[in-house]
């Protein structure tokens, strides 16, 4: 099914201001020289034809350009793009019949896409009233639709707040408010749970967004019978917000309005720090921040990610290197295919039926995959990434024993726009042990990294704020073009962490080896400064989930009278047995990383990705110290 014959405009409406029948949108003017055809390509001007990436040498001098500004050749500027509308466009005219979306058999292909983008960023101008630097939230499941009104708020000079679904009521409440969103897209689910907080934001429009809204008009008809639906049409109606739908506004078709002219500096996103160590902090990331980084992560590759690469993306984009994968992959003119978690566990077809090579997940969504029930067949999924935190030894031998292929980590920040460093993979397809999953010098030392190009990177003493030479551990100070802009109105944690020569102070500890390869540890105020040397909690959570009755596991740390005391909290099943965890802990940790007490429970706070939140727990555990202090001096 393709969106040729899927994205079909209502039939009495006319394409670009020429009237059309039904015929010249069967084929939505792919193959056909129609009004249609003429209207959607029209919008691609000829310096659109020149492919990057195919040309090795000037994708590194773009890179090289890019990354000093100050150096370009004037002569160039035309051909090196700015900002991802730039390559969507090129894209687009390159080869505007590929597929760039896809989601539950419904594909949108590069010309569609750039035409939808027109029309959606046409509303936002011209009925919405958004003036450039305005923000526009994105609330909702990974979609087609999420991917289209971004590159829409980019061409209308906004920039978007990727918002959690996973987040309490009073924390979007907060986002929305702190950022002053004036456009919301979301879902009808999402609308319930938060429609009475809009009233207390500067929320002026909310958009309805689903897929259905980018297929034809008979299977729209089908809607008619779904409570989602009439749940949209009560909207319109009674909303505490004008309410409209996506396929509305495609319907009227604002398209007379100038592209629009993007500065490489201006905001592009206002991505939410997830929360772990922390309350989520607004990282503002420019156009140059995220392009730059994409180019950063194709150059890595050095020739992998290439025109028609087809990727998979589960995790939701309001995490930042879901966000960043998405659109590595559509600036190569790749094709992705979104789908939900449990869509990929109970369907596994996806495999056999498309050309999956590359894909985006964490360590838990692997191991779900390798314990799930069917028969996974990964044969032509060579580029399997992960993220969010350390993938355990046994989860990286056992996905190489069964798929004969190596997870490839990756390490970064949203202050960095994404990747750090990531896993290298040789230019013959084969991925490098060596690298890849470099011997560990100790149990459950996470595998050695490269850096990408063009980041700058120093290690410094925590305490002293000495640099430090090779394979010592201290906080990783950063500097780079994909270095954020700043946290949205913090001005006192941008001064925390930003120096005023542009370093990173990123308060993660590493090392990094002689052989110039990055090993990423643990936050600074997470490990454990025991006996003049570092413990860290992932060492001893590794551990503690080899234990098969361990569902999730966090360990934190805290002074009692001058004496560090660990604590480690376990989920667990109904198996679990105590002393087998306490043995298999003296067993495999050193003294130093005994957990003086251990916390069993069936659940605890988790952040958007899932993971239990460190800060609670230490929060907690403090507070418990405090009252038995307390109890002591009043005994």
């Amino acid at each position: 099914m393709s969106s040729g014959e899927d994205f079909l405009p209502p039939q009495d409406i006319s394409l670009g201001g020429v009237s059309s029948d039904a015929s010249t949108f069967d084929s939505f003017g792919k193959k056909t020289d129609t009004p249609a055809t003429q209207s959607r390509h029209s919008m691609l001007s000829s310096n659109t034809q020149t492919a990057l990436f195919q040309t090795p040498e000037l994708n590194k001098r773009w890179l090289h350009d890019y990354f000093y500004p100050e150096n370009r050749n004037a002569n160039d500027s035309a051909e090196l793009p700015t900002h991802f509308l730039d390559l969507l466009k090129r894209n687009a005219g390159i080869h505007p019949d590929s597929i760039a979306l896809s989601e539950n058999g419904v594909d949108i292909h590069y010309a569609d896409f750039y035409y939808c983008v027109r029309l959606l960023s046409g509303w936002l101008i011209h009925e919405a009233g958004i003036r450039p630097g305005d923000r526009l939230g994105l609330l909702g499941p990974s979609s087609i639709a999420y991917v289209i009104w971004t590159f829409a708020a980019w061409a209308a000079e906004m920039a978007i707040v990727n918002l959690s679904q996973r987040s309490v009521d009073d924390q979007v409440l907060d986002q929305l408010q702190s950022t002053g969103a004036k456009i919301l897209i979301t879902t009808a689910s999402e609308l319930v749970r938060i429609e009475k907080l809009l009233l207390n934001t500067m929320v002026r429009h909310v958009v309805m967004a689903t897929t259905e809204d980018f297929t034809s008009i008979h299977k729209r008809f089908s809607r008619w019978w779904t409570a989602a639906f009439w749940m949209e049409k009560s909207w319109r109606i009674m909303g505490v917000v004008p309410t409209v739908s996506t396929g509305r506004i495609l319907a009227d078709r604002y398209l007379d309005h100038p592209e629009s002219e993007l500065k490489p500096d201006a905001l592009a996103v206002i991505q939410f720090t997830s929360g772990t160590v922390g309350n989520p902090k607004g990282v503002m990331l420019s156009h140059r921040n995220l392009l730059t980084n994409t180019f950063q992560q194709i150059a890595h590759f050095d020739g992998k990610l290439g025109l028609g690469i087809q990727a998979l993306s589960p995790i939701s984009l309001h995490h930042s290197m879901a966000f960043s994968f998405v659109m590595t992959v559509l600036a190569v003119g790749g094709r992705v295919y979104f789908c939900r978690i449990k869509e990929l566990l109970e369907q596994p077809q996806l495999f056999r039926k498309y050309p999956i090579v590359m894909m985006m997940g964490t360590p838990a969504l692997y191991e779900k995959i390798l314990s799930s029930r069917f028969q996974f067949d990964q044969s032509r999924l060579t580029l399997p990434l992960y993220g969010s935190s350390h993938a355990s030894d046994s989860l990286r031998q056992r996905w190489r024993q069964i798929t004969h292929t190596d997870l490839i980590g990756g390490y970064g920040q949203a202050e960095t726009t994404t990747a750090m460093a990531l896993g290298q993979y040789h230019s013959d397809g084969v991925p490098s042990r060596e690298i890849a999953l470099a011997p560990p010098k100790s149990s459950h030392e996470p595998p050695a990294l490269n850096p990408l190009a063009g980041i700058e990177m120093r290690v410094v003493h925590p305490h002293t704020g000495v640099e430090l030479g090779f394979d010592q551990i201290g906080e990783l100070w950063v500097r780079g073009p994909q270095v954020m802009q700043g946290y949205w109105r913090l001005p006192g944690a941008n001064h925390e962490v930003l120096q005023s020569d542009h370093w990173l102070k990123t308060g993660d500890l590493v090392k990094i080896t002689e052989q110039g390869r990055l090993i990423a540890y643990d936050r600074c105020q997470d490990a454990f400064w025991v006996r003049e040397q570092w413990v860290f909690p992932d060492q001893i959570e590794g551990v503690a989930q080899e234990d098969p009755s361990v569902l999730d596991s966090v360990a934190v740390g805290l002074t009692e009278n001058g004496e560090p005391k660990i604590k480690l909290l376990v989920t667990v099943n109904s198996d679990f047995q105590l002393e087998y965890l306490q043995k298999r802990l003296q067993q495999k940790l050193p003294e130093v990383a005994q957990p003086h007490v251990i916390v069993i429970t069936k659940e605890g706070h988790r952040n958007f990705l899932g993971r239990l939140k460190r800060r609670v727990f230490r929060e907690s555990f403090q507070q418990d110290s405090l009252s038995a202090q307390q109890k002591e001096l009043n005994s």
